[in-house]
């Protein structure tokens, strides 16, 4: 009897341990890769990193790495006509240092986004969520 109530309560502390990962998972990890291009939870710590990172990846051309700082899904070969595209707008800036970035006020969970470079400006925004932001591209996705 004292053994059947032994494997009872261990099956009981088993099924409660996977409900709580479960719902962490489902309440706190899914949620976060709902807004990122690459699918993973995590973005830049503060608004004006996520903006200052996703200049260096436009000015190097580097749309892996801009994937990791946009919220945007894309497939590789449309973000990376996507950040030639705003490159180009910018008036092909060489040098982040080029690339004036002004952040607006957050309104609800996003920032407005003002890059302005040698000859053209950019508006975008930066989303907002859990502790961590991302750019979201002035392009329309087409799901």
């Amino acid at each position: 009897m004292v053994r059947i109530r032994r494997e009872v309560i261990g099956l009981v502390l088993i099924a409660f341990v996977v409900a709580v990962f479960m719902a962490g998972w489902w309440f706190w990890w899914l949620p976060k890769t709902e807004f990122s291009c690459d699918g993973n939870n995590s973005g830049a710590p503060t608004v004006d990193l996520a903006a200052t990172r996703f200049v260096q990846t436009v000015i190097d051309g580097d749309a892996l790495l801009a994937c990791a700082y946009i919220t945007n899904k894309l497939p590789e070969n449309e973000l990376a006509d996507a950040i030639n595209s705003i490159k180009t707008e910018l008036g092909d800036p060489t040098d982040a240092g080029k690339v004036r970035i002004s952040i607006g006020a957050q309104e609800g969970s996003t920032y407005a986004l003002l890059l302005e470079g040698p000859s053209g400006s950019v508006e975008a925004s930066v989303l907002s969520f859990q502790g961590w932001y991302r750019v979201i591209l002035p392009i329309e996705n087409e799901e």
